[in-house]
């Protein structure tokens, strides 16, 4: 998924959604397509990727956790010999930042489930 398939949104939210219909008890990650820098005679830019981006966070269902891939690099910058293939501390640097984003999300809801079960077993002995 990427650069090279930018037309093919709509196909890769149906086998997105499909596979977190077929395992239900996977979480399941979307890291969205990061930004270029817009080289004449590419045949990518940066609207096409902010569309493509969208249709995707749009039709993808709530089993999916969405990282702004494109919105990280965009802000924090990225390099690119080429325009397209990031430099592998750019690379590196998005993947932390998605690691991270995991480990947080996962930590939140460990804490919340804790927390819900220590108030249903205060309720229970209420």
């Amino acid at each position: 998924m990427g650069l090279n398939d930018l037309s093919n949104a709509d196909i890769y939210v149906s086998e997105l959604n499909n596979l977190a219909i077929k395992y239900p008890h996977i979480k399941f990650v979307y890291s969205n397509v990061g930004p270029i820098k817009e080289i004449e005679g590419l045949g990518f830019t940066k609207s096409n990727i902010e569309t493509f981006n969208t249709k995707i966070e749009n039709g993808l269902s709530d089993a999916w956790t969405i990282f702004d891939t494109y919105g990280y690099l965009s802000e924090n910058g990225f390099e690119s010999n080429d325009g397209v293939k990031y430099s592998l501390d750019t690379s590196a640097s998005a993947f932390v930042w998605i690691v991270n984003g995991v480990s947080k999300e996962e930590t939140d809801n460990s804490i919340k489930n804790v927390t819900e079960t220590v108030e249903n077993a205060i309720n229970v002995e209420e």
